[in-house]
């Protein structure tokens, strides 16, 4: 079925900037909300300011893991009144609002000339130190070259919670066979697979029927008509919602774009299926303008990236952006500035005019965007890919403009932005549609914005937040570390893990995090170096020592966390620091976690945590035997089958009762039974 845009529109070189006589301008077609938090009795006040246009603002409501708002408001307020509180909360629990305010220049047919608003609020707000596991396509020209910032890079996201696995792009892989890296993975990761770093000159997808199917998201008909670049292909594991059969060449500019039955570029114009994984493209390749070379650039890109998880550097909390479009029309582009409210204070929204780039090359900043006219390597009237060459002091950005979205060319502009010197580490085509990121002020990481906005399709069905035009096109993708969050911690230093008491227990001991007013420190641990680590104790240590009473039989590596609650306009949370690790070696600890004595045609089994609170890893070794695991309860009642493959095998138990389990997994002919306790 063909999918069409709700609104009409033309190429952005076309419109003018100018504003409607009597319907303001970008701002005014916002809600600014943001929230105050209180534990007890819990509650969550959500404020805004009242445009002279407003008339009366709708609430709505959902948990985070729901899909979509309901349609049921939970709130009306009338202006000039501008506050909402909803006492119905949980301390603890993520909650997404929506807020749709009529105007004196609403239409009801047109949905632009509403104004919008979102938030993601919540009190005290736990973060899951296990993030998810995450697969590294990586060009073997930077893993060889760069092999010291490459095994830093793991090591970052492992400290940052990541489980992370690697393939690597050789010479001769195409699309095809770069998908085909990605699904074998996932395949063995389902459960808590969530994320794909392109780490170098990857093969990149092409995919779109623009101009047949749809227009194309910036209007230019015909010569950007065609498949665009479509990074957001890995992140789907099925296959079967991609078609190749559309003819699509006339009038198109670039060969790249133009589409022909069997050519490797899909036919979809829209994201077909649900996106699996949150992709993020770390590519260095054809940006000569930005200077160095394409392995220097790489080095850069992964030297900054290490210094601001680490904190490094300070970064002062706002947001810098420069808006020449203004109404454009009744879309207003613009607005998606303002939709920063909820995760920067509302005098740390500068904007700034005709002065964007001087702006962000003397004032560190850890948000920017513009949204302007533009081509595949410039900005009209802000600048172009050559601004990157000196130093850009904007950690995240996000920009809206004809052309670069398109992004797979020589010194195009969107990637150029993370290539640079400075701080620049993500770069986002945000506009059509607004990739909101609301989620990041109490901890998300970006690739979850990015990841909801591809599935939000405003316009069908009430999902949040606002897109604006173009909901779920296929182009929606991101350029650098989709891992990376909006604020950061001092980490501690000298991590020491000693074997005591016969080599039962073992001290942990370190020099403190530099952070001020920290709540303390997280303890993790796990069974191998590479993680997953879990908690071992409930409540922050505020001393810079801690003795493990109870150890696992073996190794244990240990993980250690600098914890600070941190309160922002979306509420408050629990933010932690990047870990640092230590380890002892051949403990006399809980047998409960061992390697199996197997013969050299069997292969080794691990089983962690144990005891856990649902989340179960089951490794399996190298092996071409049929592996299955039956969990069963003491009076031998099966309550999950699984099939395992080799490698890391990750299931969710915490569905189950506390209680003592058995995990018997066969092998071949050969059957083992572990003991696993589960506890709430």
């Amino acid at each position: 079925m063909k999918k069409t845009l709700i609104l009409s529109f033309i190429g952005l070189f076309l419109l003018t900037n100018y504003s409607l006589k009597g319907q303001g301008g970008i701002a005014d077609r916002t809600v600014n909300v943001q929230a105050i938090v209180q534990e007890s009795p819990a509650q969550i006040k959500l404020t805004w300011d009242n445009s002279s246009f407003a008339q009366s603002t709708e609430i709505f409501r959902k948990k985070r893991n729901e899909r979509s708002f309901s349609s049921v408001r939970i709130g009306l307020v009338n202006a000039p009144d501008s506050e909402f509180i909803d006492n119905n909360v949980e301390v603890g629990q993520l909650y997404d609002y929506n807020l749709v305010q009529r105007t004196s220049f609403t239409s009801s047919n047109v949905f632009t000339l509403f104004a919008w608003g979102g938030i993601s609020a919540g009190i005290n707000i736990q973060l899951n130190a296990y993030r998810g596991d995450l697969l590294i396509v990586a060009d073997t020209a930077i893993k060889n070259i760069l092999s010291a910032e490459f095994e830093r890079f793991k090591d970052d996201l492992i400290e940052d919670g990541w489980v992370v696995s690697v393939v690597s792009k050789v010479q001769g892989d195409n699309v095809s066979t770069i998908k085909q890296k990605i699904k074998t993975w996932y395949n063995n990761h389902q459960a808590y697979g969530k994320s794909l770093i392109l780490l170098g000159d990857i093969p990149v997808p092409y995919s779109g029927n623009f101009g047949i199917e749809t227009s194309p998201p910036d209007g230019h008909v015909p010569d950007h008509n065609g498949a665009w670049a479509a990074d957001v292909y890995y992140g789907i594991m099925n296959d079967g919602v991609f078609t190749d059969n559309a003819t699509n060449v006339d009038g198109i500019t670039r060969d790249a774009n133009k589409n022909l039955p069997g050519d490797g570029k899909f036919d979809q114009s829209f994201i077909p299926g649900e996106v699996q994984l949150q992709v993020g493209r770390i590519d260095m390749s054809n940006l000569n303008a930005v200077g160095g070379n394409y392995i220097l650039r790489s080095q850069n890109y992964l030297n900054k990236n290490h210094n601001f998880r680490n904190k490094v550097y300070e970064v002062p909390e706002r947001y810098i952006f420069e808006d020449r479009l203004n109404l454009l029309g009744t879309e207003a582009p613009g607005r998606l500035h303002y939709f920063q409210s909820s995760n920067f204070h509302k005098d740390s929204l500068i904007r700034v005019s005709n002065t964007y780039f001087s702006e962000v090359k003397s004032k560190p900043t850890l948000f920017s965007g513009v949204t302007s006219t533009a081509g595949y390597s410039s900005i009209n009237g802000v600048g172009n890919v050559n601004n990157f060459a000196d130093p850009v002091y904007s950690v995240f950005s996000n920009y809206f403009g004809s052309y670069f979205a398109d992004w797979d060319n020589t010194n195009n502009f969107l990637r150029g932005a993370i290539a640079g010197p400075g701080y620049t580490l993500t770069s986002i085509w945000s506009g059509r549609p607004v990739v909101n990121f609301h989620h990041m002020s109490l901890g998300a990481n970006i690739g979850f914005s990015l990841q909801h906005a591809q599935h939000n399709n405003f316009y069908t069905g009430f999902i949040p937040f606002y897109t604006g035009i173009a909901p779920q096109s296929i182009h929606v993708s991101m350029h650098g570390d989709p891992t990376l969050r909006l604020h950061t911690l001092s980490p501690i230093s000298n991590p020491n893990a000693a074997p005591t008491n016969n080599k039962t227990q073992v001290n942990l001991s370190w020099t403190a995090s530099l952070e001020p007013e920290i709540d303390g420190y997280m303890i993790y641990r796990a069974i191998h170096a590479e993680g997953p680590y879990q908690a071992i104790h409930q409540e922050p240590i505020t001393q810079t020592n801690y003795t493990d009473e109870t150890p696992w039989k073996g190794d244990n590596y240990y993980m250690i966390r600098t914890i600070k609650k941190k309160s922002t306009p979306s509420g408050t949370y629990f933010n932690l620091s990047q870990g640092r690790r230590a380890v002892a070696l051949d403990i006399d600890g809980d047998p409960n976690v061992h390697n199996h004595n197997l013969t050299k045609n069997e292969a080794f089994i691990k089983l962690y945590p144990n005891p856990s609170n649902g989340l179960l890893h089951i490794e399996i070794g190298e092996t071409t035997a049929e592996t299955k695991a039956s969990i069963r309860t003491i009076t031998g009642q099966e309550v999950a089958n699984l099939m395992l493959y080799s490698g890391q095998n990750t299931t969710d138990l915490s569905s189950l009762p506390s209680g003592i389990y058995f995990v018997q997994i066969s092998q071949g002919n050969k059957i083992t039974s572990t003991k696993w306790v589960k506890y709430n």
